[in-house]
């Protein structure tokens, strides 16, 4: 009974605004499921008739102890000053009764690899506290571990309470490596690769080492190639052994000014004008001295102009259109 009453004030504590017409709210009732129809509900006081008002709907314990465990209706409705009803309000809510389950205690724990012998058969492991939340820290001996062959393992806990129940199993999968089978790991390969703002900003390029050794040094010539933003860059260069696995990476910082990375040349048109001349239009970076050749052949060129590109596009016209065909072309200066 004492859990019933708890859900019975929570039940208590739930006030249901109703909304009305302007007239004055005198009266209201409520009903749980079945429909008694109007003015045959529970009625139900106001804390303070009038336009608008509150209604809370307190249901005996007694009524709610009644009912089925399961999902029900609570529904509500008020009369104004002129006897009319509203429309109903209808809430759903759940019944059950809480089951009384006193904490349990730990008293014992155990664990197994892979195989399970069955609950109370395991190895046991002391646990750190007794209570119903504890730290099982378990300490598997070296020998336990070198009787395993090489590969994926399982490892397997459970606990038991004070009344002899057995926990389910908490499993984790680990691999065990006898370093004493393999060869020590040599430095094969150094990867490379630039970093900007924690994101990869060029693709990794592996240099190999003369010979695998445990310590290689190597002269490493980082391509700022691919780089298209000015601002500081992380070069981080990696050793990857003879079996593939990686190293701890070391990390650089780099300072690329405005300028070092060349932004591509682009042409933008290039087109006969009515009067026979030729118009030539590019983009380059700024601060960077280009020159103009124009050729006959692909063989012999000439220079025509030296420009400095800005932050627009550069407009270029020879007048030169006596010949057949003519081709053009633009160099750092």
């Amino acid at each position: 009974m004492k859990q019933t009453l708890l859900l019975l004030s929570a039940l208590a504590l739930a006030a249901i605004p109703l909304p009305v017409s302007a007239a004055m709210v005198t009266a209201a009732e409520y009903f749980i499921d079945t429909d008694p129809g109007p003015g045959n509900g529970t009625a139900v006081p106001a804390s303070s008739p009038g336009i608008p008002s509150t209604f809370l709907v307190d249901i005996p314990s007694a009524v709610v102890s009644l009912l089925p465990e399961g999902v029900h209706t609570l529904t509500c409705r008020v009369k104004d000053d002129a006897d009319n009803w509203s429309i109903a309000f209808s809430r759903s809510f759940h019944k059950e009764t809480p089951i009384n389950i006193s904490p349990s205690v730990i008293t014992e724990a155990e664990y197994f690899i892979n195989a399970d012998p069955g609950p109370g058969n395991g190895t046991a492991s002391p646990t750190s506290v007794a209570g119903n939340s504890n730290t099982l820290i378990i300490d598997i001996p070296p020998a336990t571990i070198s009787a395993l062959p090489d590969g994926t393992h399982t490892l397997t806990c459970r606990v038991k309470d004070d009344v002899g129940h057995w926990s389910i199993a908490f499993s984790r999968p680990f691999y065990k490596e006898n370093p004493e089978d393999l060869p020590p790991a040599l430095v094969e390969f150094i990867e490379m690769q630039w970093y900007l703002n924690g994101v990869a900003a060029s693709q990794p390029v592996l240099a190999k080492a003369a010979a695998p050794a445990r310590e290689v040094s190597l002269v490493l010539q980082a391509s700022v190639a691919g780089l298209t933003e000015t601002g500081t860059y992380q070069f981080l260069v990696t050793p990857i052994d003879s079996r593939g696995n990686r190293g701890v990476g070391v990390a650089r910082s780099v300072f690329i000014e405005p300028g070092t990375l060349a932004r591509p040349l682009t042409v933008s048109a290039l087109r006969r004008l009515p009067d026979g001349s030729i118009e030539l239009s590019f983009s380059g970076e700024p601060g960077l001295s280009y020159i103009l050749q124009a050729s006959l052949d692909l063989k012999d060129w000439i220079n025509l102009q030296t420009i400095l590109p800005g932050s627009s596009t550069v407009q270029f016209k020879d007048a030169d259109a006596s010949a057949p065909q003519r081709f053009f072309r633009m160099r750092t200066q």
